[in-house]
């Protein structure tokens, strides 16, 4: 459990000093199979450990001859990450003849829906996690090339410079159908004198159950306070939104095509949600920040946000108060954590080009892109890198960007926030017509004015129906 939590400053103190607040959420168990109104699979196989793929799983495979094109698309946003990488792709290679098209993001969306499933459009896929409407059904179609064989043949390409579980969240069963650039970790922060304070066992926030206990213990102790505090963007609505996502919930089983509802966790993340709703709670939004945690206003700070790590840096530069910070990982279903895809890219079935689009997917993923400076957020991905020394990197831009210098990282802190991202084990990209689906089921449950049992029975019901289409 305690490989969740980091400690920025001293843990240690705390472990002897806080009791364990128990509430009715102990009900809620860390398993997510042992409800029995858990939706499983009776066609699932059995998990197990997938074994590593070697050159012998593709022995036919051959790197495809290099052609003198090249086309990708991109918006504004994905425009700060694709104008460098392809300005050195184009020094690499001055014989290709480079077509980059800047769009809008509802051109963007409009072309890539109608084109990449028609068999046109870009040589190379680099997107927003949120542009198609559901991913994993595209990868489901097998509308992408598998990379498996680029990974293992390209010498030049060292997966092991990479966060395994984010890296690997491209994978479709054995097959690598897309490749993630950058992921939003799932970090949820608070101080050690807080937990004390409220009774709250810290390793208890290693499960979904234990978070919900300490909100509930928090919220029964201050009952006009806020349990999450984000700059005033939490709201009950937001809230489920960010639970959704951070948590790494995941209501289909698109390889077996069956639900993999698990009611329990769904649960939980509903009953934060109603915990922390109170009506006109959009009035009030702006009132609590994350700097109003080293205040003891707020129990977390949620980090809704992709600017999350600023804001999470501004907190700890509050260490002067004497506050000894404390960084967890949002628990999935499974007791572990799930980062959300930023951005990512793929290559279509169909493209001529594919041998100019992997070498654009190195350099995407190259030390000179991932460890790069500039745009609007200071870095050139969008969100954290998935490049260990990208990441390591990243960190100290957002300090130097939100502090101008004045405020330097521990080195000590930079290894526990890397370790930290070394202890993500998955990545998704949650298909926004499924969060769509959730929220509108599960808003009258956290209003009030249904049971949790009759949400989650329409829920399953909208899900099974949209499997089915």
């Amino acid at each position: 459990m305690m490989k969740k939590i980091i400690s920025v400053i001293l843990l240690a103190s705390l472990l002897t000093a806080c009791g364990t607040g128990t509430t009715s959420s102990d009900a809620v168990s860390d398993d997510a199979n042992s409800s029995e109104q858990t939706v499983v699979s009776e066609k699932a196989a059995p998990e197990t450990e997938p074994r590593p793929l070697t050159k012998e799983d593709y022995p036919d495979f051959v790197m495809p001859e290099a052609t003198d094109t090249l086309t990708v698309y991109a918006t504004e946003m994905l425009n700060v990450t694709l104008k460098p990488a392809l300005e050195i792709f184009r020094k690499m290679y001055p014989e290709v003849e480079v077509t980059s098209k800047v769009l809008s993001d509802d051109e963007y969306e409009t072309l890539i829906h109608t084109e990449i499933p028609a068999g046109r459009g870009p040589d190379l896929l680099f997107s927003h996690g949120d542009d198609l409407p559901d991913v994993y059904k595209t990868m489901s179609g097998r509308v992408f090339l598998d990379l498996n064989p680029y990974f293992l043949y390209d010498e030049e390409f060292h997966p092991e410079d990479y966060f395994t579980g984010m890296l690997d969240s491209g994978l479709y069963g054995s097959e690598r159908f897309l490749v993630p650039v950058s992921c939003c970790l799932p970090l949820l922060t608070t101080s050690a004198e807080i937990l004390e304070e409220e009774g709250i066992d810290p390793d208890s926030l290693s499960s979904l159950g234990g978070l919900l206990s300490a909100c509930e213990t928090y919220k029964a102790n201050h009952p006009d306070r806020t349990v999450f505090a984000d700059n005033g963007y939490i709201t009950g609505y937001n809230l489920l939104k960010m639970l959704y996502e951070k948590c790494g919930i995941q209501l289909l089983d698109y390889r077996n095509n069956t639900l993999s509802m698990d009611y329990n966790s769904l649960k939980a993340i509903a009953d934060i949600a109603k915990l922390h709703y109170t009506p006109g709670e959009q009035n009030k939004q702006g009132r609590i920040t994350h700097l109003d945690i080293p205040k003891h206003e707020a129990l977390f700070n949620g980090e809704n946000t992709s600017m999350g790590m600023t804001f999470l840096l501004e907190f700890y530069n509050t260490s002067g108060n004497g506050e000894n910070h404390l960084v967890y990982t949002y628990p999935d279903s499974k007791g572990t954590s799930t980062a959300k895809i930023m951005t990512f890219t793929a290559i279509p079935n169909n493209t001529p080009n594919t041998l100019n689009a992997w070498r654009l997917i190195k350099i995407l993923l190259s030390e000179e892109v991932q460890c790069g400076s500039g745009g609007v957020l200071g870095n050139l991905t969008i969100g954290s890198p998935v490049l260990k020394d990208g990441f390591r990197n990243y960190l100290t831009m957002q300090m130097e960007r939100t502090f101008y210098g004045t405020y330097e990282l521990p080195e000590e802190t930079i290894e526990e926030f890397c370790s930290l991202a070394e202890q993500i084990d998955n990545a998704v990209l949650a298909p926004p017509i499924l969060l769509r689906y959730f929220q509108a089921e599960m808003m009258p449950y956290v209003l009030g004015e249904r049971s949790f049992e009759e949400c989650y029975e329409n829920l399953k019901n909208t899900v099974e129906l949209y499997k089915d289409e």
